[in-house]
Parts: C-alpha cells; sequence; structure tokens
C-alpha cells in the first residue's frame, strides 16, 4: 500500500497498481489490517476498504482508529483513549493529560496498549508510552526514540 496525502494506492506482489483509491481521499494514519482488508483514518472519518469486494465504505468510530481486533477497537477521541468491544460499548477510556498520540506501536493484549507519542511540555517526539485499560493510566517508557527502533513489544502475565 502506498499513501500519500491525497492517494491511496495498492500495489500487487509484482508492482502494479491493482487499486488507485479515490484521490479526494486525504489520509491520517497507516492502515491497520483486519477482516479481509484495511483500514485507515482519513479527514473525512476512518474508512474500510474491502480487498475481496474491492470497494471502500465508512467505518463508524467515535475518534480515530488507533487498533482493532476480533473483540476490542482503541480509538483516540479528543483526549482520550477508548478501549471499545465491536458494536462500540466504551469497555475503558484513559486521559491522555499531556501526551501527544502519533502511532500505535503493538496490538492491544492483557489491557495493554502501546504508542509512540510526545508529552506536549517537552520534546521527546517518539517516545514510548503504555497504557494501561485495567487500571487507566499512562507511563512514559522511554525518552525520545528517534535513535531507538522497536519492532514490537508484548506482554506476558
Amino acid at each position: 500500500i502506498i499513501m500519500t496525502t491525497d492517494v491511496v494506492k495498492l500495489y500487487d506482489i509484482d508492482q502494479s497498481v491493482v487499486i488507485n483509491i479515490n484521490s479526494d481521499i486525504k489520509y491520517s494514519s497507516k492502515p491497520i489490517f483486519h477482516n479481509d482488508g484495511f483500514y485507515f483514518n482519513a479527514e473525512s472519518g476512518c474508512k474500510y476498504y474491502s480487498l475481496i469486494t474491492k470497494q471502500l465504505v465508512p467505518f463508524e468510530t467515535s475518534g480515530d482508529l488507533c487498533f482493532i481486533d476480533n473483540a476490542v477497537l482503541i480509538t483516540k477521541d479528543n483526549d482520550y483513549f477508548k478501549l471499545m468491544d465491536l458494536n462500540s460499548n466504551i469497555i475503558g477510556s484513559v486521559y491522555l493529560e499531556n501526551c501527544k498520540y502519533y502511532r500505535n506501536l503493538q496490538a492491544y493484549q492483557d489491557s495493554l496498549f502501546y504508542f509512540y507519542g510526545e508529552n506536549k511540555l517537552i520534546d521527546d517526539e517518539d517516545a514510548v508510552y503504555k497504557v494501561d485499560f485495567r487500571y487507566l493510566y499512562i507511563e512514559k517508557l522511554t525518552d525520545n526514540g528517534a535513535n531507538t527502533f522497536i519492532m514490537s513489544i508484548n506482554s506476558f502475565q
């Protein structure tokens, strides 16, 4: 998938364009792959593109979609992370306080969600944060992550 500010293109393995999604859609997030397609946030709301039907449809959420799986979805709405079931019932909500969310780092697991962000009061862009939906708090795990490359974080009980 190639995404620019005004074009979303899907390429096959031979690098020929398979899908050129409506060029008036301005995306604002990396794609989240799930259910035989992918989700992404756009200026006009969250979208879902089905690789089966080859159709783009709106996906109703309360806020920007950050993560989705078979049981829960996480959105950022104003200054809150919201953990919801797939019927959009809120399970937990955590206040971001002085944090900015940039992008998720790892899937939701055992009530934990990891993301790259920044403290609004200091310059620590791409620091790693942990959201704990069980105890409803956010914890900063690393300082500025500009020189750090993290593939994934897993939590084990």
